[in-house]
């Protein structure tokens, strides 16, 4: 699908998108181990730059049930450079482009459907 970040303050002041990856789980309570690499395509953004850490770029891995990861930095502005992020942002996230699930071995593996919530958090300031 669709990642999008519309910045229309006006300050140039940056942001970061983080994403975590909650635990992987059926309707039985068995879990998975394993990660999540998220990448993106088709990137259009307002600004002539990017930040290296962007949706097309190489992307730390989502472990399941770990530490959020920053997947989209807007870097501010500052007396050389206008800053990025002002405007709209996307890219489309798909199997396609490069995303992939990574599962660790299990020498008991239960059938079923297993599902994550993925938390996106959106920081008004690059860290």
């Amino acid at each position: 699908g669709d990642l999008s970040v519309t910045d229309n303050r006006g300050t140039n002041v940056g942001w970061e998108l983080t994403a975590q990856l909650g635990d992987m789980k059926n309707a039985g309570g068995k879990a998975l181990a394993g990660s999540m690499i998220l990448k993106g395509t088709d990137i259009k953004t307002d600004n002539v730059s990017l930040n290296a850490i962007n949706p097309g770029a190489a992307l730390p891995e989502l472990v399941i049930g770990g530490a959020a990861v920053s997947v989209w930095k807007a870097d501010a502005a500052t007396g050389t450079d206008d800053g990025q992020g002002q405007g709209k942002n996307t890219a489309v996230i798909k199997n396609a482009g490069g995303t992939t699930l990574k599962l660790k071995q299990n020498l008991t593996p239960t059938a079923g459907q297993y599902q994550a919530a993925i938390t996106w958090t959106l920081a008004d300031a690059p860290k």
